[in-house]
């Protein structure tokens, strides 16, 4: 029995010495497969990283954009509030300018003296000159021209002068 063995059964030094003779060829080719995909993970490590930083700056610049553009559509919108009121003021004045050149042409055309019940008030910032609300210089003067009891003709043709600068000032206001 103990030939059969030795014939028929490899001793387990046989095996060791058997997974240690490998071919060179074999092992220059897994080493040089291990060095290129070393160098593969390298390549993608260094393009994921570049990538990742590109992202990020890009982000980080659209946030910056975005942020400038919020902030000048809220002061256009501030600009345009600001704007339609002042429209609005402009247009109440001249319907104010419109109703005395009104009521001046009529008390003038019928020869009455004119008697506004408008109280005279200190002149505002905004205020056209003229204007029953800012109470100007030539809005008092026609006032207390409208107060005389009788209009002598040269104070008609100043009063209607008068009327024809303020419709001027109401059309360049518009």
């Amino acid at each position: 029995m103990m030939k059969l063995n030795q014939d028929y059964v490899m001793s387990q030094a046989a095996y060791q010495d058997a997974g240690s003779k490998k071919d060179p060829e074999a092992l220059e080719e897994l080493d040089r497969q291990l060095r290129y995909m070393e160098r593969s993970i390298a390549t993608l490590k260094v393009n994921t990283i570049k990538n990742e930083t590109r992202t990020q700056n890009d982000i980080k610049k659209r946030t910056k954009e975005n942020t400038q553009l919020l902030v000048e559509l809220n002061s256009i919108k501030l600009e345009v509030k600001k704007l339609a009121n002042e429209i609005q003021k402009k247009q109440q004045q001249y319907q104010k300018l419109e109703i005395e050149i009104s009521v001046i042409k009529r008390e003038s055309v019928q020869g009455n003296p004119t008697n506004f019940a408008m109280e005279a008030k200190p002149a505002s910032r905004g205020s056209l000159i003229g204007s029953p609300s800012g109470a100007g210089p030539a809005f008092m003067m026609l006032r207390q021209r409208g107060k005389e009891s009788q209009l002598s003709g040269k104070a008609a043709n100043e009063d209607k002068a008068r009327i024809t600068e303020l419709g001027r000032q109401v059309e360049e206001n518009n």
